[in-house]
């Protein structure tokens, strides 16, 4: 599907996605002893969005814009915070990086070549990719990823960020069963990001909320694959929302992980616990 990322771009999903990706690289990179390292992004998306007016940022980056003080706490939301917030005399009228630049970012940190290739089928999305990254020696490919792909393959680490998933066949969101295509090889680095939402349960009012179509399938899925797996709400309301991550990392990546989404979570007064169904599975199986 064609999705465009302008509107959502640094709303809660992307401060918990950021955060996480950050953590995750970071904690890799500290003991990586190539010097290039290979990151490959199935749905890349911008490398930068514009904050504009009434966009979803407002929901999230604007959150903890002046919660620096709280955000250093943690070294990896302390990064993210001193890279692309710190500084600013305020968000709106700015840019917001996508996770390609982010891993850019963090390569240069470990001074290691970053060699980054990226997927995306949105012309206004390559455009752009072209131009940030134009003469680095990057891979950019205006079509869907495909797990047999030289640069899946190849990758150190690979990001799957689709704007959602199905376990059905639906219009607009890739299936769940080709997403796992890219899972086949155990010893990669991997983050998946997904979009979750939870509604009231009919008639059980004040009960924990439950997901609705077919999120909880995608976690069992994952843990039988031996993913880890952290789930965040942010919503409230008659239909709440919230994303839910997949990893397969080293041990010392995933507490990192862990440690950095909980943070900011925390200071967003968002919740890493929901329904008793599912608090079982926020950690590694």
């Amino acid at each position: 599907m064609t999705y465009d990322h302008h509107e959502k771009a640094g709303n809660q999903g992307d401060v918990v996605k950021h955060v996480a990706l950050i953590a995750a690289l970071d904690t890799i990179l500290k003991s990586f002893e190539g010097d290039e390292f290979r990151y490959a992004d199935t749905f890349a998306g911008y490398a930068y969005s514009p904050l504009i007016l009434k966009n979803e940022w407002e929901n999230g980056i604007e959150e903890v814009f002046d919660q620096g003080a709280r955000l250093g706490q943690n070294p990896h939301t302390k990064l993210w915070y001193e890279w692309y917030l710190r500084g600013r005399p305020h968000l709106l009228g700015g840019v917001y990086p996508g996770s390609s630049l982010i891993a850019n970012d963090v390569c240069r940190l470990h001074n290691k070549h970053p060699h980054l290739t990226l997927w995306d089928i949105s012309p206004a999305v390559i455009a752009n990719l072209m131009e940030t990254y134009d003469g680095q020696g990057h891979r950019l490919h205006p079509r869907s990823a495909r797990a047999t792909d030289r640069g899946v393959e190849g990758a150190d680490f690979l990001f799957v960020d689709p704007p959602g998933a199905s376990m059905v066949r639906r219009a607009g969101f890739p299936h769940w069963s080709a997403l796992t295509n890219f899972f086949e090889n155990p010893e990669k680095a991997i983050l998946i990001w997904l979009p979750v939402s939870f509604r009231r349960k009919k008639g059980k009012g004040g009960q924990p909320d439950e997901d609705i179509e077919d999120t909880k399938a995608q976690r069992d899925d994952a843990l039988k694959r031996d993913f880890g797996v952290t789930v965040v709400r942010w919503g409230t309301g008659i239909r709440t929302l919230g994303c839910q991550l997949f990893y397969r990392l080293p041990a010392n990546a995933t507490a990192a992980l862990k440690s950095a989404v909980e943070h900011v979570v925390g200071i967003c007064d968002w919740k890493t616990t929901l329904p008793a169904d599912i608090q079982a599975v926020t950690h590694m199986p």
